[in-house]
């Protein structure tokens, strides 16, 4: 029996030991997800957890100055007012370690916070001038938010909203409603699981819009999701300009054969429906080349078809969606010299301004890209560690790669610091002396050939239940702790 009552002690007391070790904070979302630039932000709420606070904070912009308040899980976001328009990530930190980073947007125009109460179309919330961006959020599981809008006849009404692009789990939906109660329009997906909706009003008076969502991952619920983390920005602007789709000028409106260059990049637009846009390139027999058609890369939501045919005319290939884009591409070898035929047609026929395209013809080069599976990491004195790389090479690539780490604390060396040119995978081994002071802090790993660029291994958000772009979808910025902080 003492054996047993022995081996039961020492289970308690190692789950004792694990229990009273302070976890890493965790952050969820932060609430409101954005601000304009030149304001102050506060409270930005910290959903997630944190055993003690106040917390430090990490942020990727230098120009965002982020501090917590006296009240537990309350930031305050200082936002210069030279910051860039876009997206930074924001960490919350503790000596236990780092939290994940999460995204807040640093914007250019008026925004607000929703008020929480316009759960129906009976108590929505006035929108009383455009453009504004809400801040937003569908709290609970079966919430809804409604809006209040007075748009004249003849206006572009755009609702355009930012949630799962936010990492936030779930799949939004706006309906837009008239004067008289009617629902006029609708809009879900599109270059991901975000809405972009667009209206011509017809009838001056009081619109109403709807916002609510589902979970983006399987799941049996038939009802509306939401949570504290369902985080949203929505756009509302009566800008004519503004489109889903990134700058694309298309110096081509139509084009029936043109020849091009065998190597070149050339911007055009289906512009009605059935059009077929044509080039032509020559080309010598043996060459490799790869043509593409960037549509929805660009965030233009049709389905490009590309296809291309030989010298003698006979088809080569057509292609439709790819495994990773309903983009088209193709790479071969040409069997003949003489002039290739490509052209570009919308899958369903379709054409108008908004089918931009852009057209690339290149030879295919060696290239490589490194990512690594984790983005936080703990080491502790005395202790090793192994940093586990993916090595993404193509179009042949076989050079020797090496690795340097930029941030590293004193007392934290790196082994194994090159892969040869057969490697599809790297493991960096991180060893801490005994005596190594407590380190907490960013640190990046660079990857370069012989005498050439060094370039940032990345870690990706996006994950096999991912369904689209995120607004960043990769970082450089690990993290790493170091030593006793977390006893």
């Amino acid at each position: 029996m003492r054996p047993i009552v022995f081996a039961a002690l020492v289970v308690v007391l190692l789950v004792s030991i694990q229990a009273s070790r302070a976890a890493a904070p965790k952050l969820d979302a932060l609430y409101p997800a954005g601000g304009q630039r030149g304001q102050v932000v506060a409270p930005v709420v910290v959903i997630g957890k944190s055993d003690k606070w106040p917390v430090s904070t990490w942020c990727s912009d230098a120009k965002v100055k982020v501090e917590c308040e006296e009240l537990k899980n309350r930031l305050r976001v200082t936002i210069a007012p030279d910051a860039e328009v876009g997206v930074c990530l924001i960490r919350i930190v503790d000596a236990a370690g780092a939290s994940e980073a999460r995204p807040f947007v640093i914007g250019n125009g008026p925004e607000i916070l929703e008020d929480g109460e316009n759960e129906n179309l009976e108590k929505p919330e006035v929108v009383e001038a455009l453009p504004v961006t809400v801040n937003g959020r569908l709290e609970r599981k079966g919430d809804s938010d409604f809006y209040r809008l007075e748009l004249k006849a003849g206006q572009l009404l755009t609702a355009a909203l930012d949630g799962y692009s936010l990492r936030s789990d779930i799949d939004p939906f706006l309906h837009l409603f008239d004067p008289g109660g009617n629902e006029i329009a609708v809009a879900s997906d599109t270059h991901n699981l975000d809405p972009f909706l667009q209206y011509r009003v017809r009838e001056s008076g009081e619109h109403h819009l709807q916002v609510f969502a589902i979970d983006h991952k399987a799941s049996t619920s038939v009802g509306y999701s939401g949570g504290p983390a369902a985080v949203y920005r929505l756009l509302f602007t009566t800008n004519e300009a503004m489109r889903l789709g990134l700058p694309l000028a298309a110096d081509r409106m139509e084009s029936d054969g043109e020849k091009i260059a065998a190597r070149s990049t050339v911007a055009g637009v289906i512009s009605r429906p059935g059009e077929v846009d044509a080039y032509s390139f020559s080309a010598r027999k043996g060459d490799r080349h790869e043509v593409r058609v960037e549509a929805r890369r660009w965030r233009y939501l049709w389905d490009p078809v590309l296809t291309i045919h030989r010298p003698d005319g006979g088809l080569l290939r057509e292609v439709d969606d790819t495994k990773a884009s309903a983009d088209a591409e193709y790479e071969f070898t040409a069997s003949h010299d003489g002039d290739y035929r490509v052209s570009i047609v919308d899958r369903f026929r379709g054409g108008d301004a908004e089918h931009r395209y852009r057209l690339v013809i290149e030879d295919p080069r060696p290239g490589v890209s490194v990512t690594i599976d984790k983005d936080r990491f703990e080491l502790g004195a005395g202790k090793s560690i192994e940093l586990k790389l993916k090595l993404d090479r193509t179009h042949g690539h076989k050079a020797e790669l090496k690795f340097d780490i930029d941030g590293l604390p004193e007392g934290v060396s790196c082994e194994a610091t090159s892969a040869d040119g057969k490697a599809k995978t790297a493991t960096l081994t991180l060893k801490a002396s005994k005596d190594v002071a407590f380190a907490n802090g960013p640190f990046r790993i660079l990857f370069s050939e012989e005498g050439g660029e060094k370039i940032p291994v990345l870690y990706s958000f996006q994950t096999g239940e991912s369904r689209g772009e995120y607004l960043v979808n990769e970082i450089p910025d690990l993290w790493l702790t170091v030593g006793k902080g977390r006893e």
